[in-house]
């Protein structure tokens, strides 16, 4: 293969030639999987909103997302994401109260 090989930048990459792979070639792929998995039609663009909200949403820090998918500041993911950060706002003080040992009051029973 060396020789053949097309230095594009291209993510996806035909094996035998070298060249860029057609993207009408990679969402027939994505929606074969989709719809094999009872999801529907997706694009290669609506995985990778999944894939960082998913990240985003399991506590990954915010610049381990943000380098991951390519953002050159934090604040570019904060802009595009940010509704997913704020529903971890009311988590953050019971967190807290973890961290410190402070347990929450049990309900009355009266």
């Amino acid at each position: 293969m060396r020789g053949r090989w097309d230095e594009s930048g291209y993510v996806f990459i035909n094996k035998d030639t070298g060249k860029r792979i057609s993207p009408d070639t990679i969402l027939t792929w994505v929606n074969r999987v989709t719809e094999a998995a009872g999801l529907g039609y997706w694009t290669v663009h609506s995985l990778r909103h999944t894939n960082i909200t998913a990240l985003l949403t399991n506590n990954v820090p915010l610049f381990v997302v943000s380098k991951q998918a390519g953002h050159s500041r934090t604040q570019t993911t904060t802009d595009v994401y940010g509704h997913y950060l704020k529903t971890h706002r009311s988590v953050a003080p019971q967190i807290m109260d973890r961290i410190v040992g402070i347990k929450p009051e049990e309900p009355s029973t009266e």
